[in-house]
């Protein structure tokens, strides 16, 4: 998530308006840019950033996607892009270190367009459907069904 508000901040940067979908996802005007995944190891955690720089057109994804260069009609230096990237990286990852979720859940939450909205969250073949209230101390998300119970939801597709 810290990885996440630190492409978001850097996209802004860039000219475009980025939005975050929990848990990995970064959208702008409701379109994949970045995919983000991570894994935890001893002693640290590895993150893959998928960025779209200078992809031309997105025809070939399975899913409404764009790219920098799409956006703003500008190619760009990669090699430029990630140096740019790194520093707000570490500034997020540092808050992370520092005292996790909380560190970044103002700016992760300020990106979020579905708060208080009508959302589905589908984990293999269950579905689960309701307002997503926000989200909890370790990130995760929490979603309020018809009866007014909150569940917490640790793993998923988001959708509205």
């Amino acid at each position: 998530m810290a990885a996440a508000v630190a492409v978001a901040e850097q996209l802004e940067a860039e000219g475009l308006k980025p939005s975050l979908k929990w848990p990995n996802d970064v959208l702008v005007k409701g379109k994949k840019i970045c995919g983000i995944l991570s894994e935890g190891m001893v002693g640290g955690v590895i993150i893959g950033i998928g960025l779209n720089v200078n992809m031309k057109n997105s025809d070939h994804i399975d899913q409404p996607a764009t790219s920098v260069l799409i956006e703003t009609g500008k190619r760009n230096s990669v090699d430029e892009l990630l140096k740019k990237l790194l520093i707000h990286l570490s500034i997020r990852l540092d808050e992370w270190a520092q005292g996790g979720f909380s560190k970044v859940r103002k700016n992760w939450e300020a990106k979020v367009p579905n708060i208080g909205k009508s959302v589905m969250v589908r984990d293999g073949g269950t579905v689960r459907s309701g307002i997503l209230v926000g989200f909890g101390d370790d990130g995760e998300l929490l979603l309020c069904a018809l009866d007014g119970t909150v569940s917490s939801i640790w793993v998923g597709d988001l959708s509205v």
